[in-house]
């Protein structure tokens, strides 16, 4: 039977079987990640002084959201959303597996390397190389710039907490309420000792 396109929906409207959606980001959280952008490239630009063979480096959130990009020749919102649909897939791999939460992934074209790092729990971090990188070296300084750029961004995305101004004033109305108690016993205290004053004299 011969196949005709109309069968089947095109592969990118088709939805990978078993692999969970990202958490959708209200737009608060977005804007606070997007903040972080500026110290993210100071990051990147030590990260291409530390690795020379770096052809370009992004971060994104786990949904596909860039968060900061330094990739010449590469459109970033592309690379972040084939970036989150690898994501996808091998953090489905790990625990079809049991190897644990995701932690790197790493792949070798002809002309050089494609790395991502996990960043935090809410990004990674996508690192471009070329073919003669030393691939121990990458993976070091991509780990720990991996862990710098997630604490960054968790702590962008953490929401605010709130000020301990209300529990304090709350304070003030219990310590009124147990107040009154001592008060009423040390007034029956005083007019019995009044009254008992009284009988003396009297007799």
């Amino acid at each position: 039977m011969r196949w005709r396109p109309f069968d089947r929906k095109p592969f990118e409207d088709r939805e990978p079987v078993g692999v969970p959606r990202p958490p959708q980001r209200s737009r608060a959280e977005r804007r606070n990640l997007m903040a972080a952008e500026a110290p993210l490239l100071d990051e990147f630009r030590r990260l291409r002084a530390r690795v020379p063979q770096l052809t370009g480096a992004l971060a994104a959130g786990v949904d596909g959201l860039v968060l900061a990009h330094d990739t010449p020749g590469v459109e970033p919102d592309g690379l972040a959303a084939l970036t989150a649909a690898a994501l996808g897939v091998a953090q489905r791999m790990t625990d079809a597996t049991g190897r644990g939460d995701f932690r790197e992934l790493l792949v070798r074209g002809a002309d050089g390397y494609v790395a991502t790092y996990a960043a935090g729990d809410t990004a990674v971090l996508t690192l471009l190389a070329k073919d003669g990188v030393n691939v121990g070296r990458l993976h070091l300084e991509g780990r720990r710039a991996g862990a710098r750029i997630g604490e960054l961004i968790d702590a962008e995305a953490a929401p605010p907490r709130r000020s301990p101004a209300k529990s304090s004033a709350k304070e003030p109305k219990e310590s009124k309420e147990t107040k009154p108690m001592p008060t009423r016993t040390r007034n029956a205290r005083t007019t019995r000792t009044t009254a008992n004053a009284r009988t003396t004299t009297d007799s």
